[in-house]
């Protein structure tokens, strides 16, 4: 935060939707309990009400951290943040609801809230440059196991960069997993919090800072879709290769403690999902059939093939951000389109029962290099809309800009 926030711009302020109980896997808990912020905790679900009570209490002498019950719309979310005495700029927003993550982020924006930073839950599961995002509808039905666990878990990675790169933020991090929480426990009269280690394949967030104060502490300019890209892949390359991570990604051949040297990232790799893994994916309950969907990450090549472009030189993850940076080129445009709506429908299809409301965006980047142009392709059958956006090549992120992300080694945009 003061790294790219200045401490005088500060208001400590934080909004956190979906706060669970508070504490767990949630990167706003340390601003509470480190930096005395007050701030507004959305949750919906009543069953964490006693332990985030119980893990704000001690933290809370101010009563300046105010808990808002209900679940949340994207039309009334931002009224609603208004009316509770949100400000307008905010230090920091963070959402995780396992599904309309986007929405309630562009109905935060549209509300004209405008956090200095932002961390939102991503879908590591669909690659650049698919776009997809769940939409809100009121008739729409959460259930964790059949929708989460199936892989309608939010926004894509491609999706976030975009909406958030037209609202004037910049990407900083891209963290898959994580390796340890915030835990607090009542001794004696003192409540001690420590660093905890947890689960290390659990947690998967994009960091935005706005790019005016990037600009202003860092003196770079935003990453660039091919940088984005190239971040993507390597962070899913860490993610699929840490040693911590074997149970979930079985049949890597790469392992690493935390950190690779170069020659690993060189060898042969082929990615693997983590929400569509067998570890992680709801099986088929009685009286349900269905196919269980194939893994984007990899079937992305596939669409490269058809494309029948020349094989491409690099290995290891290079060579998987390339084939996104192919898929998005304006003579592909049809084919990362259609590829966009057949992975949506895919992942869609054992999640959501015939007839049943699971509204969503699928669309794809085309990039054209020479222009330093990108613009997202209306690809949905649930009327996407057609965006255009402008970036700036960047020089290089600071180190410290980028990094959040849970692996040692830093966040490589080049």
């Amino acid at each position: 935060m003061d790294e790219l926030v200045p401490t005088s711009g500060q208001n400590k302020f934080v909004i956190n939707l979906g706060a669970n109980d508070g504490a767990r896997h949630d990167p706003s808990f340390p601003l509470i309990v480190e930096r005395g912020y007050g701030g507004i905790l959305v949750e919906g679900d009543p069953a964490f009400k006693k332990r985030l009570y119980n893990n704000l209490k001690p933290f809370n002498a101010s009563g300046n951290v105010h808990v808002s019950w209900g679940f949340a719309s994207a039309t009334a979310i931002g009224p609603r943040l208004l009316r509770l005495g949100c400000p307008r700029e905010p230090d920091a927003l963070k959402i995780d609801v396992d599904g309309l993550d986007a929405a309630l982020l562009e109905g935060i924006l549209l509300s004209g809230i405008t956090p200095k930073s932002v961390v939102v839950e991503v879908n590591p599961d669909i690659p650049p440059p698919v776009r997809m995002s769940q939409l809100y509808h009121d008739a729409f039905t959460f259930e964790f196991q059949r929708k989460h666990m199936r892989g309608w878990l939010g926004v894509s990675a491609d999706a976030l960069y975009s909406m958030l790169t037209r609202a004037g933020y910049a990407l900083v991090a891209i963290e898959l997993g994580t390796r340890e929480h915030m835990v607090c426990n009542k001794q004696g009269r003192q409540h001690m919090c420590k660093r905890k280690g947890t689960c290390t394949h659990c947690e998967n967030n994009m960091w935005f800072v706005r790019s005016d104060m990037l600009r202003a502490s860092a003196g770079v300019e935003p990453p660039s879709w091919p940088q984005f890209n190239n971040a993507f892949w390597k962070q899913t390359f860490a993610f699929n290769t840490f040693a911590q991570n074997k149970a979930v990604f079985k049949t890597q051949t790469v392992e690493h403690p935390g950190w690779f040297p170069r020659a690993d990232e060189e060898r042969p790799f082929l990615p693997a999902c983590y929400s569509l893994s067998e570890y992680q994916f709801y099986a088929a309950q009685p009286g349900e059939s269905f196919v269980k969907p194939d893994c984007p990450l990899v079937t992305l090549r596939a669409q490269v093939d058809a494309a029948q472009v020349a094989a491409v030189p690099s290995q290891g993850w290079r060579a998987w951000a390339k084939y996104s940076q192919v898929l998005a080129k304006p003579g592909n445009a049809g084919k990362a389109a259609a590829f966009a709506r057949a992975t949506a429908e895919a992942i869609k299809r054992p999640a959501c029962h015939a007839g049943e409301v699971c509204p969503y965006n699928a669309t794809a980047t085309v990039y054209a290099a020479r222009g330093r142009l990108y613009k997202q392709l209306s690809g949905s059958n649930d009327g996407g809309r057609r965006l255009d956006a402008k970036s700036r090549a960047p020089k290089q992120l600071l180190e410290k800009a980028v990094n959040a992300s849970w692996i040692e080694a830093l966040v490589d945009f080049l």
